[in-house]
């Protein structure tokens, strides 16, 4: 009989995550994650076959888990669009400095010319664009957003992801200061009763 597990997946994928942002992508080893959860690189391998299956492994979980934290905003009190800015800033509080951020950014976009990765991060960027959407549109519904929703979704996400780049080029503050600042400036014309609509396709 398996002896049960210790250390969930999740946490595994938690450290990896951790570990990226202290060195980057390309000097990740088993070992440094397994030390940080207590387990052997042994271990490591018979859960997910290889180093690259690890940072696959945890490519695929943001995937999904960012787009599930961001559509949490939609059913939130108050204003949906504050709320996804919440959300957002959230997110971006995860970076703490310019060499953190370089870090992810580099997980983010490793290997571009491996198959398996891009088709993660192609997945990552529509589920993430798709998410800030839903919950424009319960914020259109509710009468809180005039514009075209998807117009706006895919602004927003360009905005959230400038603001951060901006940041690691010129550091001051905090970036989820930055992220917070410029998203609800670009909101703030198309809150219900305030400016133009933001034409379809504009984005």
């Amino acid at each position: 009989m398996p002896r049960p597990r210790t250390v969930s997946d999740g946490d595994i994928l938690a450290a990896a995550a951790v570990v990226i942002g202290e060195i980057g992508p390309d000097r990740l080893t088993l070992g440094d994650v397994g030390r940080r959860v207590g387990l052997a690189p042994a271990t490591l391998l018979q859960r997910f076959g290889s180093r690259r299956g690890l940072l696959l492994a945890l490519a695929g979980h943001d995937v999904d888990a960012v787009p599930a934290r961001l559509r949490t905003a939609a059913s939130a009190p108050g204003s949906l669009l504050d709320s996804l800015v919440a959300a957002l800033v959230e997110t971006a509080s995860q970076i703490d400095s310019p060499a953190r951020f370089a870090n992810h950014l580099a997980f983010l976009l490793k290997d571009l010319a491996d198959p398996e990765f891009q088709a993660i991060t192609r997945r990552y960027g529509a589920g993430v664009t798709a998410a800030i959407r839903d919950v424009l549109a319960a914020a259109a519904d509710r009468g809180e957003l005039d514009a075209d929703v998807d117009a706006v979704a895919q602004l927003v996400h360009v905005v959230y992801n400038g603001s951060l780049v901006t940041w690691g080029m010129t550091p001051d503050g905090q970036p989820a200061e930055r992220v917070g600042h410029h998203l609800r400036q670009v909101l703030a014309p198309y809150r219900a009763g305030h400016g133009p609509r933001v034409p379809a396709g504009s984005a």
